[in-house]
């Protein structure tokens, strides 16, 4: 029987949605594979997928895809080569541009024209190095606890731009780039994002279905990364895959050589250059969602942390590739004493088909149930689901709870597209795992030339735009 606090009960009246709900299409007759790595087993793609948007527009979805095949070197290698272009827009043009937006908003209105644009001149001219240079600064903090295997494949990705670069008859220094790729990837320990998730399984789900569902809703604000978003998929050479001997956690430093061979695929939704994980889901391990642990009760919101550790998503990524169920990932996370950011992630797996919210931060861990979140987040119990919303914590909106009342015992990928709109969350991007089904859901924001999520600011957000549904089958397959 399904159970809910009165509070629950009272809400679930109370929501009023829209049948108007983002379509869902399909990619595969718009992606276009248009790269092969030179030693021929990765690919690149170009995924633009044409609709009709809410306000009668033409509009369309676009995404790059990368087949990623190999070792940590190989794959690297790969993504620098076929993304050339991509990552030095990025480092160059769109991240720059994101760095000035920051203090553009500055009020100098009572200050003397002379003077206001004197400071902005001068910052335009400190911002940008200053942001890379805190970047620099984290990362070698931070360095020494950067797991082998993914310090290779940052250089490895310098290495394929350069080599693509010299083929355009382009001056590219391996080292220097090696150095934006590692500054890039601490970008997240720098500025926080502030999501939504669930687990889904047993009594909130229809009846006959039992499996999880699980919802990573990322919210980042207006910023280029909309404009850039990418879907990894990691794949291991037929003749590399390194069985683990009876479920034994692999080392994150690697294997053997420490080259990085991979014990399955996995799908990581971000954007090129970035090695870290924020949104992803393997082959035969887990599934993860993310969101900073924001709380009430401080100045800024965030908590206490510090930079003498490994990198929030680099633990991701540690967890997602090498973790093949939700236990051993959740040890590895308890027995990391070197964290450093508060962060809620979601966990799921495939194994037990439930998810734990786990509560990482510097001074403690916990693995968050349905039954011990509430502890948290203030929002009512309902059986077989745990979520907490885009809000500091605890909370006391009630928009969330709301919407999770009035799906409960019917959660399907469906309707989660109408609680994520409703609740608006999830500008830069959305997925959605449905692990009885092995298939994803990903939704991608937008945003136009002044970086607003379109004309009113608001109807480019991936929240009210389609999603494209992968196989995921498919995707470890290479196609």
């Amino acid at each position: 029987m399904a159970k809910f606090s009165q509070l629950a009960l009272a809400l679930m009246a109370t929501v009023v949605s829209g049948d108007d709900l983002p379509p869902i299409l399909d990619p595969t007759p718009y992606t276009v594979w248009d790269g092969t790595s030179t030693d021929g087993l990765s690919r690149r793609a170009a995924v633009n997928v044409p609709f009709t948007n809410s306000s009668g527009d033409d509009d369309f979805v676009n995404l790059w895809r990368a087949d990623l095949i190999g070792d940590a070197t190989q794959r690297g290698f790969s993504q620098g080569e076929l993304f050339v272009n991509e990552i030095t827009e990025l480092v160059d043009v769109a991240l720059p541009d994101f760095f000035l937006s920051m203090v553009d908003g500055l009020d100098l209105s009572k200050l003397p024209d002379w003077l206001a644009d004197a400071i902005h001149e001068a910052l335009d001219q400190v911002v940008v190095p200053a942001f890379y240079k805190a970047m620099e600064a984290v990362w070698e903090r931070e360095e020494q606890y950067v797991p082998p295997r993914l310090k290779t494949e940052m250089s490895a990705i310098a290495q394929g731009l350069c080599a693509a670069k010299a083929k355009q008859n382009i001056d590219c220094d391996v080292d220097e780039w090696t150095a934006y790729i590692q500054q890039v990837n601490m970008l997240p320990e720098l500025i926080k994002m502030t999501c939504t998730m669930f687990g889904s399984w047993g009594a909130s789900r229809p009846d006959g279905i039992d499996t999880l569902l699980q919802l990573r809703a990322l919210d980042f604000g207006s910023s280029p990364l909309a404009n850039y978003s990418m879907l990894q998929v990691h794949r291991p050479a037929p003749d590399t895959v390194v069985t683990p001997v009876d479920g034994q956690w692999v080392s994150p430093g690697g294997n053997g050589d420490d080259q990085g061979d991979l014990i399955q695929a996995f799908a990581s939704v971000g954007f090129p250059g970035l090695v870290g994980v924020v949104t992803g889901v393997s082959e035969r391990g887990i599934g993860m969602s993310e969101k900073v642990w924001e709380v009430y009760n401080t100045t800024t919101g965030v908590q206490r942390g510090r930079y003498d550790g490994e990198a929030d998503v680099l633990v991701m990524r540690d967890v997602l590739e090498l973790a093949l169920d939700r236990q051993s990932g959740e040890d590895y996370m308890r027995n990391d004493v070197n964290r450093t950011w508060s962060v809620f992630l979601g966990v799921g797996d495939y194994e037990t088909q439930e998810m734990d919210i786990v509560g990482y931060r510097a001074k403690d861990f916990h693995a968050y149930t349905p039954e011990t979140m509430p502890a948290v987040t203030t929002q009512p119990y309902m059986e077989d689901l745990v979520y907490v919303d885009k809000h500091p914590q605890p909370s006391t909106d009630t928009t969330l709870p709301t919407l999770l009342a009035k799906y409960y015992g019917n959660m399907t990928m469906d309707n989660t597209r109408d609680i994520v709109r409703t609740h608006e969350t999830g500008d830069l991007h959305i997925a959605v795992y449905d692990y009885g089904n092995p298939t994803m859901w990903v939704s991608v924001g937008r945003i136009n030339a002044a970086g607003d999520f379109g004309p009113d600011g608001h109807m480019w957000k991936a929240c009210y735009r389609p999603y494209l549904q992968f196989d995921l089958a498919q995707l470890w397959a290479g196609n």
